[in-house]
């Protein structure tokens, strides 16, 4: 479990308290003892201070503790029971930033180490504390997993890197890709190359792996220092031969990728892609980060880190995208593309199973499958974008806010704050903001924050203060994060007048596309500023226009057709409604003339559409929060002082609202 309550520690006994007695409730009408059946440990071994949530530090000193009981008792099946639990037993072994609860309950995958199974579940004591019913019946479809998996044999552990064939010498190579265009055989292929995208001179496709059953997976350099030209000439041909073949079926784990870097690579564009299976993933299941095939690799097969020795080399890139994995050793980069190429046959054939049993499913798969393509052909053709003038808006821009800067250094606030302490204050350091307004010019916290409850210092409190310091503060950071985030994404992929960025659909939950490298789809509009030097950059292609269409209301549509509910066909059958306004009169206390046109943005992008796509409050709440500062409505009343007022005093109030 993750830490011990107040009772439990001085017992030196765990999961006594309540969270422990609705969990032995819960488990004993599944037939199961809490106290005879399992042995309990929890993440870290004494309770944290004020019942908080352990931190990483201490979940690391005590890890050593809870690998020693599993190695001793040599369990059948390791239950983590929330986040802490699963950080303190896959830490080290997967990114520490993915280790979240939602994301791997329902999975029942084999420890090497151990031998045993892990399923990992919502801690108990997350129901008592949210009180919410979702949430319950979440926490009781973890356990009715759970106790389904009890029944299963000793998890088979084997050695896949014995399935591995590399092939050095071109005559292998070329006896592979003709056994493959003969046989017409259908095949996963995998490419590591130089970098994300493929458009500047100079990329790469450094090894290739193919694989066509589960036994067996062939790795193979291909622009890796390795062939003299006429063995890299043939061997290109041949694997040209192959990936165009119509007759053929090839599949990968995000087909977009090897689609686009053969069409710029090789020259050749492949037809009669057949699978993608981190598409498929997504449609069987579309939380976030489960599409990962290092996560499949874990929660399926108990594999972990086997991209170790390529890591760091494929990270690491410079400015203009290349990564470093030309200086990686080229057998630890077949043997990566090798597992690759074999985890993608493996998770190919077992989704196949599920979208038989399901046919709408794949229906669902086959738009996926036909839209990435379609967003592969888009982000090939690019955007078409005013280099030169991203680079004198920069330019502008910087020495506005250094001009900000300068006089912010010279005022008589910045004058006081060397004068009490005896240094220039930064402005880019909270702590010394809060020194200036809280202990030099006397301003009353009206926030605050950890533990100790010390007064805040955000974004939020300078928009609050209405002083011109603070608001030249906002000003600067503005015109700083304008230059520092949005148009250096865009000159950082502005490659021969156009940006490419990625489209993707196997990220966002709802079923939406996602963009990055930059982010297309959040290009800034509600800041004026903002939205002037980002846009006025984009351009039409030679004899074009830009063009926007518009697709009205279609989600609400949708969901009217789906629910036929009436108040959903008022809304869009009475022009004269508008439910973005209404629900921000709900939120924020305010009648439908006060609500500010960021307020209703605000509300439908955080809570309606939110709503409609099956968000839980909670989320909502921590959105809304966060978007909503330093709005002003409209009589120049900050929303913060408005919600004060109105009984809202701090987030956790907000959330109560929210609920």
């Amino acid at each position: 479990a993750e830490a011990p309550g107040e009772e439990e520690d001085k017992r030196g006994e765990q999961l006594i308290g309540p969270a422990g007695q609705l969990l032995e409730k819960k488990l004993k009408e599944r037939g199961l003892d809490l106290h005879t059946d399992f042995f309990k440990i929890n993440a870290i071994n004494c309770r944290p201070p004020n019942n908080r949530k352990p931190t990483k530090k201490e979940i690391e000193c005590c890890k050593s503790k809870v690998l020693s009981v599993i190695k001793e008792k040599k369990p059948r099946f390791i239950w983590l029971m929330g986040g802490p639990a699963i950080e303190s037993f896959l830490g080290g072994k997967y990114d520490t930033d993915k280790l979240k609860i939602n994301v791997w309950k329902q999975h029942c995958f084999p420890d090497h180490e151990s031998g045993a199974w892990v399923i990992p579940c919502f801690h108990p004591s997350a129901v008592l504390q949210n009180k919410d019913e979702c949430l319950e019946s979440s926490f009781n479809k973890d356990l009715d997993f759970a106790v389904s998996c009890l029944n299963l044999a000793p998890p088979e552990i084997p050695d896949y890197k014995k399935h591995l064939k590399f092939l050095m010498k071109a005559s292998e190579v070329l006896e592979l890709l003709n056994h493959i265009k003969t046989t017409k055989k259908p095949y996963v292929i995998d490419y590591e190359t130089s970098g994300k995208k493929p458009y500047r001179p100079g990329h790469k496709i450094y090894a290739v792996g193919i694989c066509y059953s589960n036994k067996e997976s062939f790795s193979f350099p291909l622009h890796y220092p390795h062939w003299n030209t006429d063995e890299l000439a043939s061997i290109e041909d041949a694997l040209c031969d192959i990936m165009t073949d119509p007759e053929i079926k090839r599949s990968a784990h995000n087909i977009k990728f090897e689609h686009k870097w053969t069409r710029a690579i090789l020259k050749v564009t492949p037809p009669n892609w057949h699978w993608d299976s981190m598409l498929a993933q997504h449609v069987i299941d579309s939380r976030r980060y489960v599409t990962s095939l290092k996560f499949q690799a874990l929660a399926r097969w108990g594999v972990y880190n086997y991209d170790e020795k390529v890591k760091r080399f494929i990270e690491k890139e410079d400015s203009n995208g290349f990564n470093q994995l030309h200086k990686c050793p080229l057998p630890d980069i077949l043997e990566y593309v090798g597992l690759d190429a074999l985890f993608e046959h493996k998770l190919g054939e077992e989704q196949f199973p599920v979208f038989k049993e399901e046919p709408r499913l794949l229906e669902m798969y086959d738009l996926f499958h036909e839209g990435t393509l379609a967003l592969s052909d888009s982000e090939d053709q690019g955007i078409c974008a005013n280099e030169r003038y991203y680079e004198e808006e920069k330019i502008r821009i910087n020495k506005e806010a250094e001009s900000i800067g300068k006089s912010l250094m010279g005022s008589d606030e910045a004058l006081a704050f060397r004068e009490k302490t005896g240094r220039d204050i930064s402005l880019t350091s909270n702590k010394d903001l809060s020194i200036l307004f809280y202990n030099i010019m006397g301003v009353k916290p009206t926030k605050f924050t950890g533990i100790k409850k010390e007064p805040a210092m955000d974004e939020e409190v300078l928009a609050s203060l209405g002083l011109p310091f603070s608001e030249s503060i906002i000003k600067k950071r503005k015109l700083e994060k304008i230059t520092g985030t949005y148009i250096a994404q865009f000159e950082r992929e502005i490659w021969d007048g156009k940006i490419k960025p990625f489209f993707d659909l196997n990220t966002t939950e709802t079923g939406r596309s996602s963009s990055s490298m930059p982010n297309f789809q959040n290009i800034p509009k509600r800041d004026p500023v903002a939205k002037k030097a980002c846009r006025s950059g984009i351009i039409a292609s030679p004899g074009n226009r830009l063009m926007e269409v518009d697709y009205g209301q279609i989600e609400v549509r949708i969901m009217a057709c789906y629910t036929h509910d009436p108040v959903l066909i008022k809304y869009i059958m009475d022009k004269s409604t508008d439910m973005h306004r209404d629900q921000a009169c709900s939120i924020f206390f305010l009648t439908p003339e006060e609500v500010t046109t960021g307020l209703r943005g605000i509300t439908k992008g955080d809570f309606v559409f939110a709503q409609f796509y099956g968000d839980w409050y909670k989320q909502c709440a921590e959105n809304i929060w966060e978007d909503c500062k330093g709005e002003i409505l409209k009589d120049g009343t900050p929303i913060s002082e408005h919600l004060a007022k109105n009984r809202i005093l701090n987030y956790e109030s907000f959330e109560k609202h929210m609920r």
